[in-house]
């Protein structure tokens, strides 16, 4: 567990002076560590990415919690929570709705979100972005 404290601090630590330098805060974050085959600590995902983390600037969110916010006004999630009340180990099952797609033009600015802050985060243009979001 010790191991696990300090590589998750490390990371984090990491992470979160990346991201410094383009002024977002790292709110939190997630990572998954295995034990590979000689019993060893070993990462076993990505890190520091939109989806892992959620990050701020200037008190907007940058990652997938901008979606996440957009689905908290719909009867989709109005029933997931119903269904989490009813059965939290199942609620998936009890939850009949889907949610709806998100609009094609927020879909398409959480895309340029997510390439910008690439770019931003890399000091490397691997995306064309037409506008500068950071």
């Amino acid at each position: 567990m010790e191991a696990i404290h300090n590589l998750v601090l490390t990371i984090n630590d990491t992470i979160s002076a990346e991201f410094k330098k383009i002024n977002a805060v790292n709110l939190d974050g997630k990572i998954a560590v295995a034990l590979d085959e000689d019993r060893r600590l070993t990462l076993v995902d990505i890190l520091g990415t939109l989806d892992e983390c959620r990050f701020e600037y200037n008190g907007v969110h940058l990652s997938k919690e901008v979606a996440r916010i957009y689905y908290r006004w719909s009867n989709w999630f109005q029933e997931t929570e119903r269904a989490k009340e009813k059965d939290r180990q199942n609620w998936k099952t009890e939850c009949k709705l889907q949610p709806e797609p998100l609009p094609a033009e927020f879909r398409e600015l959480i895309s340029f979100m997510y390439c910008e802050v690439t770019n931003q985060v890399t000091k490397r243009a691997w995306f064309k972005v037409p506008l500068t979001l950071l």
